[in-house]
């Protein structure tokens, strides 16, 4: 959150476009909110997609993606009572809906008895460190993997401002299309692992019930 709230130093150190840095402020400082909720939103999201009930994720984030675009209007424009917010409205407007996304995926998980039987609610508070070992060893390469990725569209991002604020926006604009296909096919990847798994697990237990 820190970070986010202070990014706007570490872009004019790269010799950002000054009118790109005015306006990219408040909305940092509104976007700011929404680094744990995203957290802990996509880590309820990859643990019922590993179990293949991925359904409630996407009507979450469907209606979301609604509720973002009309709250991002209210704030930015005011109305009803709230003074126009201009872009600290349109971050703020994201950071809410990042809140409302974690707590209604929360609510499915814990109202779901087919989820809560996996105990994630239970001794919540109780650090395993043979478990958070495993997590680290399998996590961190993953997390290198995707460290790599993004930082490659940052880089590409900090040079586009460097040459100006019009190169700076091409980017984005061209960038929100290719990242459609990107997330289509990240999601067509979890699912071939999931079903590689599955079927790994399935031929293991066929091979040890012959075996008997």
């Amino acid at each position: 959150m820190i970070l986010v709230w202070h990014l706007d130093i570490i872009l004019e150190w790269t010799d950002q476009d000054p009118r790109v840095l005015q306006l990219v402020v408040p909305y940092l400082h509104g976007l700011s909110a929404c680094v744990l909720p995203m957290l802990f939103f996509a880590m309820f999201r990859n643990f019922v997609s590993a179990l293949a009930r991925p359904q409630a994720v996407m009507v979450i984030t469907t209606v979301a993606v609604l509720v973002n675009y009309f709250l991002t209007l209210w704030l930015v424009h005011g109305g009803w009572g709230i003074p126009p917010l201009g872009l600290f409205g349109a971050g703020l407007a994201t950071s809410i809906v990042s809140w409302l996304m974690f707590l209604a995926l929360l609510w499915h998980v814990y109202q779901t008895t087919v989820l809560r039987r996996y105990g994630i609610f239970a001794e919540c508070w109780k650090l395993d460190t043979t478990i958070c070992k495993e997590i680290m060893v399998l996590g961190l390469p993953v997390a290198g993997l995707v460290f790599l990725e993004v930082g490659m569209f940052s880089a590409a991002s900090i040079l586009s401002g460097i040459i100006g604020g019009g190169s700076w926006l091409a980017f984005w604009m061209d960038f929100g299309g290719a990242g459609l296909w990107w997330g289509l096919a990240m999601g067509l990847t979890a699912t071939g692992l999931l079903l590689a798994y599955r079927f790994h697990q399935l031929s293991k237990r066929l091979i040890s019930g012959c075996a008997t």
